[in-house]
């Protein structure tokens, strides 16, 4: 089972995180997620869990069918950092815990990065970066997660 995805209010929501070389929080204007960022990346990993093939089923906390073991996710980061220099560049943090259903045990947990420098400074570039990034992240957490259940 993947339970939503916990991350702090600057990461939870629909709008697309910029941060600044000076540390400033800022996004991108006129652009943003098609739902709450947890939610999209519960969604998309999810699904690239269940075409992976590695497993019987792969359930969310809204199929109400006990598992054997779930994913508890923390999105530390999900941004696009700009530098002084006027360089941009995707940044994805997320750690993720393996669980026991039946004796609520964690059995192993992991972080996994990806950083992917971006084209320009425009919001275009920025999302691309952050695609090519996610995308980076839910393989190694695929390929991660298939060796630890098998």
């Amino acid at each position: 089972m993947i339970t939503p995805p916990v991350a702090v209010k600057t990461i939870d929501t629909e709008e697309i995180l910029v941060k600044g070389a000076n540390g400033r929080v800022a996004y991108y204007s006129g652009v943003a997620w098609g739902d709450r960022l947890p939610r999209l990346f519960q969604a998309r990993l999810v699904e690239s869990l269940a075409n992976s093939g590695a497993f019987r089923a792969v359930l969310t906390n809204q199929d109400r069918v006990a598992g054997d073991l779930s994913l508890a996710i923390e999105i530390r980061d999900f941004q696009v950092e700009t530098s002084a220099n006027g360089t941009a560049e995707a940044v994805i943090d997320v750690y993720v815990k393996l669980v026991n259903e039946h004796n609520s045990a964690v059995v192993t947990a992991k972080r996994f990065q990806a950083r992917q420098p971006a084209a320009g400074a425009d919001s275009n570039a920025g999302i691309q970066a952050l695609n090519t990034a996610f995308q980076q992240v839910v393989r190694d957490i695929v390929i991660w997660v298939s060796r630890r259940s098998a």
